[in-house]
């Protein structure tokens, strides 16, 4: 994958991205992947549980209509609904009466299980990326072409980047790695410091497909993602 990286590409991006805020807008929906059932949840949660606790976050977090406060439930959780209904509702109780006009989206866990789209804009004008999101972002501008479309780069959690097939399976070794070393199936990784091993189940594993991880199951205790063999199931 090296030689189709296009630095160029890579840098023209970051610059037009450069200081834009954490994005806190879309952080819980990279992995409310599924509905009926909802398999991001923790069982027995499903639609009515998780109508339930979302209202409870409404009324216990600050400045939960307003567009300001990052903290806000408006922050954390209505603008990604609005972009994705379409609509411009202010609270839970505008989005219940949308779903209730519908017949395909007609619940929270459908509503918030529709992918993020990487071309939306939040509130200032910005993207809205958190760590994962923004690496993939970087790799998805700098490989252009070479990779399949579409794939959402907001889609993608830490888990779903170290699993992404792009890494060399042997560039780590005891010369170059003397004390960190590490190695999975998919191949060697170095640790650079702590305390504890950080193990990567799945490293290097998933190849780069279209409509990658956007309807994807993670549910403890197993955090069950797809049958053997088929690493491109979701």
């Amino acid at each position: 994958h090296s030689a189709a990286f296009n630095e160029t590409r890579f840098w023209d991006w970051f610059k037009t991205v450069e200081g834009q805020p954490y994005g806190i807008h879309t952080f819980l929906y990279t992995f409310l992947d599924t509905a009926n059932p909802m398999a991001n949840m923790p069982k027995p949660i499903e639609n009515p549980g998780f109508s339930y606790i979302l209202e409870l976050l409404q009324r216990l977090l600050p400045n939960s209509t307003k567009t300001g406060g990052e903290g806000g439930f408006y922050n954390l959780f209505m603008q990604a609904m609005n972009h994705r209904m379409p609509t411009t509702c202010p609270d839970l109780h505008c989005v219940f009466e949308y779903l209730d006009s519908q017949t395909q989206v007609t619940t929270l866990g459908e509503l918030t299980a529709i992918p993020e789209m990487d071309g939306w804009i939040y509130a200032g004008g910005n993207y809205s990326m958190v760590c994962s999101v923004f690496a993939f972002h970087g790799w998805k501008n700098a490989f252009g072409d070479f990779w399949p479309s579409p794939v959402e780069a907001g889609e993608q959690t830490p888990k779903d980047n170290y699993m992404t097939q792009l890494f060399a399976t042997d560039y780590f070794t005891t010369d170059n790695c003397p004390t960190g070393l590490r190695t999975q199936p998919g191949g060697t990784y170095c640790q650079l410091m702590g305390d504890y091993v950080l193990n990567l189940p799945g490293y290097n594993t998933v190849p780069v497909h279209a409509d990658m991880n956007n309807h994807c199951p993670a549910q403890w205790p197993s955090y069950f993602r797809c049958p053997a063999g088929d690493p491109t199931c979701c």
